[in-house]
């Protein structure tokens, strides 16, 4: 590989324009090394997978994380259409933040052993190596107790909402149509999107 950065850009402060780009980043953080090949190095997917060890899912999800991902690439690159803007809503750091500092939630996390977890800017599975298990009794109070969507169950146990429904759809519990505002969203900002 060429030592200089095939994408015009290194965001890498280790990299000058003298030294030119890395070709790889061994040494850093599985999602930074990622997106450095994605971006710098201009590497398929299947490359990068190779390259580092991980699987293919998981150097998706991990572009896909980082925004290095993009849309479609090639001619159908072309015939997509623009997506509209997203609507601000708290970023995930304030979202977070709000969720612990909500007493009900405290206790309902401390009751379950469930580890408090800083964002810190990083995709879930770093910040939970293991994840707790997601029981009926954590889901159900956090969900049905506290109000909880199920993206925010995922923010503060590390396990996918999808997991999260799942368990409360096997205990029985009815779970409130997509897309509108959780209980808890209500009372922490009543009123704004």
């Amino acid at each position: 590989m060429s030592d200089e950065c095939r994408a015009g850009c290194c965001p890498h402060g280790g990299a000058s324009r003298l030294e030119g780009c890395p070709a790889d980043l061994p040494g850093v953080p599985l999602w930074e090394r990622v997106a450095h090949l994605r971006a710098c190095q201009l590497m398929p997917v299947r490359k990068i997978a190779a390259l580092t060890g991980a699987d293919r899912a998981l150097v998706t999800r991990l572009l896909y994380e980082a925004g290095a991902g993009g849309g479609p690439r090639g001619p159908a690159r072309r015939m997509t259409r623009p997506l509209p803007p997203p609507r601000r809503g708290p970023s995930e750091a304030e979202l977070l933040a709000a969720l612990y500092a909500d007493a009900e939630v405290g206790r309902v996390l401390e009751r379950h052993g469930v580890p408090v977890r800083a964002l810190a800017g990083r995709p879930p599975w770093p910040r939970f190596p293991a994840p707790p298990s997601l029981t009926a009794g954590l889901v159900g109070d956090l969900y049905e107790g506290c109000g909880l969507s199920l993206h925010h169950i995922e923010l503060l146990t590390g396990r996918p909402a999808a997991a999260a429904g799942a368990v409360l759809r096997a205990s029985g519990v009815k779970l409130r149509p997509p897309g509108g505002r959780s209980p808890f969203t209500d009372r922490w900002r009543p009123g704004r999107d």
